[in-house]
């Protein structure tokens, strides 16, 4: 099923992202076929070099498989228990094997880590749309502190909120976007969801309308430069618009977010911090 699967994701061009151990060790007790998620002891002791032994047995077959589909290894989504020096020692591993030197990281980050090439944050929000760019702006801030690429490999709705909202689906790709980063939203096959007061929900709908937005992004992006970087641009006059800019000093970006109100025409003016030349 997994074979089927990633030869279907291939042949339609998607990236893949593949977690050798599903932990979630931060939400609960579990038990996998190594040993419980919720210990330092045992499979996750790298002094049991037994133990050990079996788990590279295991990510060597893994690697072997899968690396050719693969694009980023994460080797745990949302674990809490697993010390370092364990971490290091895997990662060197599945670095040896794969031939094709993915990138490589882990849930929860080590921004700190030499091996961990990526930030790769979990964020669920109960916001209305207009206030995604401010979230996900403060969390950029903070991510990109460590100089490494930020790419959220969960991002959605929570609870009190419908997972319909196309308008918070665009404004999330466009904003990571211009913080030179990127959302991947946690999407459950078409389902829509209603308000609830419990924290479940967690999730987004990626209908027509949001994958229409998602189409005029890359239809935009797509051929843009790769050393864009954030300039300076407006400020936010009061005027209900936030300003953004990159560039690179040949070819230079802006994209204004009318977060006031999304059924109204506006317009503004803007500054902004660049390199002499002609534009349009």
């Amino acid at each position: 099923l997994l074979d089927e699967t990633y030869r279907l994701l291939d042949e339609r061009d998607f990236s893949t992202i593949l977690i050798p151990f599903q932990d979630m060790s931060l939400w609960g007790a579990d038990t996998t076929v190594f040993g419980p998620n919720k210990t330092m002891q045992g499979w996750k002791d790298r002094s049991n070099r037994e133990l050990m032994d079996a788990i590279k047995h295991y990510v060597r077959y893994i690697v072997a498989r899968y690396a050719v589909y693969t694009d980023i290894w994460e080797l745990f989504n949302e674990d809490v228990y697993t010390p370092d020096e364990w971490l290091e020692e895997v990662a060197a591993f599945v670095g040896e094997l794969d031939p094709y030197d993915h990138l490589m990281t882990t849930s929860y980050e080590r921004p700190y880590a030499d091996w961990c090439d990526l930030v790769t944050p979990h964020l669920y929000v109960r916001i209305p749309a207009n206030e995604t760019s401010l979230i996900l702006g403060r969390q950029y801030a903070r991510h990109k502190s460590w100089g490494k690429p930020v790419l959220f490999t969960e991002f959605g709705n929570k609870g009190t909120l419908t997972n319909r909202d196309p308008d918070k689906w665009r404004l999330a790709v466009w904003i990571s976007f211009m913080h030179e980063s990127a959302v991947t939203f946690w999407s459950m096959g078409g389902i829509v969801t209603i308000p609830h007061k419990q924290s479940g929900n967690a999730n987004t709908y990626l209908g027509q309308e949001a994958r229409s937005y998602f189409r005029n992004f890359h239809a935009f992006t797509r051929d843009l430069p790769a050393d864009l970087r954030p300039a300076m641009s407006g400020p936010d006059q009061g005027d209900g618009v936030e300003r953004y800019a990159l560039s690179n000093g040949t070819t230079s970006v802006l994209y204004f977010h009318h977060y006031d109100n999304y059924d109204t025409v506006t317009s503004c003016g803007t500054y902004f911090w660049c390199w002499p030349g002609t534009f349009k």
